[in-house]
């Protein structure tokens, strides 16, 4: 049985599936790991946006395709409503088109259905724990230029950002949009898309794909 996080608390768990069977499944084995507990399920958007805004989770496990509805539409709309609500999407869509995807949008993560629930859980405390959940299949499809000269960023190259910069990229490879980037540190989004430029500059990275996928490979390695 997995350690959660922080033994002292349950970390608050809500399914949102159109399958009820899946939800069980996800329920059964939520319910086996120390530290987490099932605080609600639902299988649409108006169903899941009720029943959160009463019980307020931690975490929130979403599949991409909804009863009546679509998955990102509804965890874009959940973040705008409690940004500090964490996202794991678990799911069958090909993790190769929709893992980069899901992260751009806010989630904390992806998972696919087809994994055993030992490696669902895994995702589910990593996410918990702060971190972003990819499997490595996931990340090493991120788009990036083949002339990016940082395939190999480290400890060094980092030391080229000033502390609100590394700040920036670290909440970045933790999958942080904009908006709660800004929110965590008192700023504008314009301010966060200057740090951005400025990190893509120093790191010799040529757009955003390339700042996410370096963001989350450092985060995951550190």
């Amino acid at each position: 049985m997995s350690k959660s996080a922080n033994p002292k608390k349950l970390n608050r768990v809500f399914i949102v599936d159109d399958h009820a069977l899946v939800r069980e499944a996800l329920s059964g084995a939520l319910l086996n790991e120390a530290g987490l507990e099932v605080c609600g399920q639902a299988a649409d958007r108006e169903e899941a946006l009720e029943a959160i805004a009463r019980v307020r989770p931690d975490l929130v496990l979403v599949d991409l395709r909804l009863r009546n509805s679509d998955g990102m539409e509804f965890f874009r709309d959940l973040l705008l409503a409690y940004p500090e609500i964490l996202i794991l999407v678990v799911s069958m869509q090909d993790e190769q088109v929709t893992a980069e995807r899901v992260v751009r949008a806010g989630a904390r993560g992806y998972v696919s259905k087809i994994e055993p629930p030992s490696k669902i859980m895994e995702a589910v405390h990593k996410v918990l724990e702060g971190g972003i959940y990819l499997s490595e299949r996931a990340v090493s499809n991120f788009p990036a230029s083949s002339s990016d000269p940082c395939a190999g960023l480290g400890i060094d190259d980092i030391h080229q950002l000033s502390s609100r910069e590394r700040q920036v990229f670290e909440m970045v490879g933790l999958g942080r949009n904009l908006q709660q980037i800004a929110g965590a540190m008192s700023l504008d989004v314009s301010t966060v898309e200057t740090y951005c430029a400025r990190i893509r500059s120093k790191l010799g990275l040529v757009n955003g794909a390339d700042l996410l996928q370096r963001a989350i490979q450092w985060t995951m390695n550190k």
